[in-house]
């Protein structure tokens, strides 16, 4: 639309209007786990722009190749008033949970179609569909074996539909050519034209996702089925194979949050519209869900690798220097701190530092240990875990105490250490005996290593009956709960906090720069059949860990990280 001419514009308007060209809501394919509800408004920032420039309608989102979707990329369209999503994940027939790093999704929602609701009794609704055979079904198909590749498939399809019962007498059928990024098939019509002539059932349909969930609702309306939560989602590991790069990010899209409303308080937001928009791009095509080239892992060297990641990183530097740009002419300065409710009384007592781990082995609330002391780790242990089959765990060696002061205002313990995979990292603990909050800060040189890694930060608690919540102050999730089938039990995607309560004790984590929490234990990467097979069994909740790096994928992100990592993590007691 840039760069068009007017008769070609006016002519893509008439198509999109006829429903000949179907446009998606989405800006990019993002991974929602990663992003913060806010944010997720900016995904439909230029699906608006056209609809209000051109009076059309873009009713539908089409989310490809991503495994599941939290409860705000969900309720992102239900608040923009989007009545369709369609879902087409990874789909490959061969791998045990048939798709790459996919977990329960295919199996568990495909062709199961709901509506989605922010909550059972509310009136805003969004028709959920999962296509059963995802996106890919016809990728690795060549040009002189379609007809009869694509017949066997489509045959092979309804078959296994008739099997399990499948409910309706329709379904979606997501069709790619070859491989991701295919061109147009040029074929398709004649396949599909010559099809119909041949056989009365069943009859193939080129639609788009608005006539098909029209005509879906029209049917079946009254008999679809009421949902609420999430599907937990899978593939935001990847993204801290950059670690340091999408800390950044997302400190950056909690700024211009800020900023934003800053500038709508001001009624100046309209004056600088378009410069908040190009922001707002950039952000959320750092978290489009890939990193990399698809021989990033096998060849991470080469040039078409390394300028995959030049690019992408270009999107974060972009927005950083607009936002830099943009606050400095608002005259916004950003609260690098935030405001620690003062007590009369701190329920915390005391906390001890152990020398042989680098944790907090003691957190006395009352006098009451609420550390696990039978638990292999302490609170805030570093755990670097080295390879995949099998995973070998190394934590701090040559612990040091760099300052140690305790006085009638604040307890702080500074110490430094090693650990494998890094080149020297810092910690310190503080509590502010006015507050009931233990807050610890980070700073850590990473090495670059290609072998396969990952950091984990532990938080074992007493053994209780603990509640897990996590999600941000307007809305808040139990695990494992408000999980919709095919969630990922083995870690969760937090955009703000968590939080274990029971009879006694609420404990809020924090942790800014991460979204990923890992529940009950340290995620394990073994193989079966070349893939990673994500547990369906739900965790204990204790313990708790902070999933920090990795550099697991085969393909996409980046194969090593390195720099400097400097982040806060705290622990609140009510």
């Amino acid at each position: 639309m840039k760069e068009a001419s007017p008769d070609e514009k006016a002519l893509f308007i008439q198509y999109v209007r006829s429903g000949n060209i179907s446009l998606s809501a989405n800006y990019a394919n993002v991974l929602t786990g990663l992003s913060q509800a806010e944010e997720l408004n900016w995904l439909v920032e230029y699906a608006q722009q056209l609809e209000k420039t051109y009076g059309i309608r873009i009713s539908n989102a089409m989310i490809t190749d991503i495994p599941g979707i939290t409860y705000d990329g969900l309720n992102n369209y239900t608040k923009n008033h989007i009545p369709y999503l369609s879902l087409g994940p990874n789909y490959v027939e061969n791998l045990p949970d048939h798709g790459d790093r996919v977990g329960g999704v295919i199996k568990e929602t495909g062709d199961q179609v709901f509506y989605w609701k922010p909550s059972l009794n509310s009136n805003e609704k969004l028709l959920v569909w999962t296509a059963g055979k995802g996106y890919s079904y016809f990728h690795n198909i060549q040009d002189g074996e379609k007809e009869s590749k694509w017949e066997s498939r489509i045959s092979a399809y309804v078959h296994q539909l008739q099997s399990s019962n499948y409910p309706y007498d329709m379904v979606q059928l997501r069709y790619t050519k070859n491989a991701d990024n295919g061109p147009v098939d040029t074929s398709l019509c004649s396949f599909v034209r010559a099809w119909n002539e041949r056989y009365d059932s069943p009859k193939l349909v080129i639609g788009n996702v608005d006539s098909l969930y029209q005509n879906f609702e029209q049917r079946y309306g009254l008999e679809i089925p009421v949902r609420t939560g999430e599907i937990s989602p899978y593939w935001e590991d990847g993204a801290y194979s950059t670690a340091i790069e999408e800390m950044s990010n997302r400190k950056l899209a909690l700024q211009t949050i800020s900023l934003d409303a800053f500038a709508k308080k001001k009624n100046v937001y309209s004056a600088h519209e378009v410069e908040f928009y190009q922001l707002h791009r950039n952000i959320i095509l750092f978290h489009e869900h890939t990193w990399g080239s698809w021989c990033s892992i096998s060849d991470p060297a080469l040039f078409f690798t390394t300028e995959q990641w030049r690019i992408k990183k270009s999107f974060l530097d972009s927005a950083e220097q607009q936002y830099m740009r943009l606050s400095k002419k608002l005259g916004y300065d950003y609260p690098e701190s935030m405001h620690v409710k003062s007590v009369k009384k701190s329920n915390i007592t005391n906390f001890e530092v152990d020398l042989n781990t680098g944790g907090i082995s003691k957190l006395l609330v009352d006098n009451e240990n609420l550390i696990s002391e039978i638990a292999p780790y302490d609170f805030m242990q570093f755990i670097y875990s080295k390879g995949i089959s099998p995973m070998e765990y190394y934590g701090p060696t040559n612990i040091k105490v760099l300052e140690d002061r305790n006085n009638k205002d604040e307890k702080m313990a500074r110490i430094s250490f090693d650990l494998l995979g890094f080149e020297h990292i810092q910690v310190s603990y503080t509590w502010k005996k006015n507050t009931n909050r233990i807050v610890v800060h980070v700073e850590a040189d990473k090495i670059e290593e290609l072998e396969k890694e990952s950091l984990h930060i532990a938080f074992p608690f007493t053994e209780s009956n603990w509640k897990l919540n996590y999600g941000d102050e307007n809305h808040s999730l139990v695990y494992p709960i408000d999980q919709l089938p095919g969630s990922n039990k083995e870690f969760i995607c937090v955009s703000e906090q968590v939080q274990l309560s029971n009879e006694k004790h609420k404990l809020i984590l924090q942790a800014p720069a991460f979204s990923l929490f890992e529940v009950g234990s340290i995620i394990r990467e073994e193989k079966v059949n070349g893939a990673k097979v994500w547990s369906r069994e739900v965790a204990a909740v204790n313990p708790f860990f902070l999933y920090a790096l990795n550099n697991y994928w085969h393909t996409n992100y980046k194969a090593s990280q390195s720099g400097h990592l400097s982040f806060e993590v705290s622990l609140e007691i009510k």
